[in-house]
């Protein structure tokens, strides 16, 4: 039973779902971000919805039908490579297709965490030669520290944004290791990789 709920709550934390839920903190904080048309926003969702989960998850049950990896879970880390190039593509062309919307000015920091998110997926595979990296921490790592940099900029309140990534981050690590994904080295590792990434929206911001 123990074992199931964090399979859910990996599940639910998947890298390939982080953007989707950036996006819906970035149009939901106390921001003029937030009085977007609900149309506009409900359009952004989908597109991001559609290309940082849907088409990458597709993707890898292609290549696991193709036999070109061998499990849904890429535990080994040589099988991680065409995927993580996937979901970075994906990344970027979610970024493209957002700000190519006709009559539309997108948010910048919604495009903008969709290129740190790319950032930190690259960064992941160039690690991932070496080390199997939990990329589960490296988005929540860049998901904590994107949201310190967006409350920091746009000078609201960020105190229980980031007490609750902070926590969020705390449970995914504590069951990825439960589940022995990874190692406290890989987990760490990843949170790092994560925290540096998202870390660097600030200079993008200026």
């Amino acid at each position: 039973m123990e074992k199931s709920i964090y399979k859910i709550i990996s599940f639910l934390s998947h890298p390939l779902l982080l953007p989707t839920y950036a996006v819906l903190l970035i149009f939901n904080l106390p921001t003029y971000i937030s009085l977007y048309p609900t149309a506009i926003k409900n359009i952004i969702y989908f597109i991001v919805f559609l290309t940082t989960f849907v088409l990458p998850a597709l993707s890898v049950v292609l290549m696991v039908n193709l036999r070109i990896i061998n499990k849904l879970t890429l535990e080994d880390r040589k099988e991680r490579f065409f995927p993580m190039l996937i979901t970075g593509s994906f990344l970027i062309v979610a970024y493209v297709l957002i700000n190519s919307i006709p009559h539309i000015s997108i948010p910048r920091s919604v495009g903008l965490f969709l290129l740190i998110a790319s950032i930190s997926v690259f960064l992941s595979l160039i690690i991932n030669f070496k080390l199997k990296i939990s990329v589960h921490m490296v988005g929540v790592g860049a998901l904590l520290s994107y949201f310190i940099v967006f409350t920091y900029i746009m000078n609201i309140s960020g105190f229980f944004t980031v007490i609750g990534l902070i926590l969020f981050a705390s449970v995914i690590g504590f069951v990825r290791l439960s589940l022995n994904a990874h190692t406290p080295l890989q987990v760490h590792v990843g949170f790092f990789v994560g925290l540096v990434s998202g870390s660097s929206a600030y200079f993008f911001f200026l």
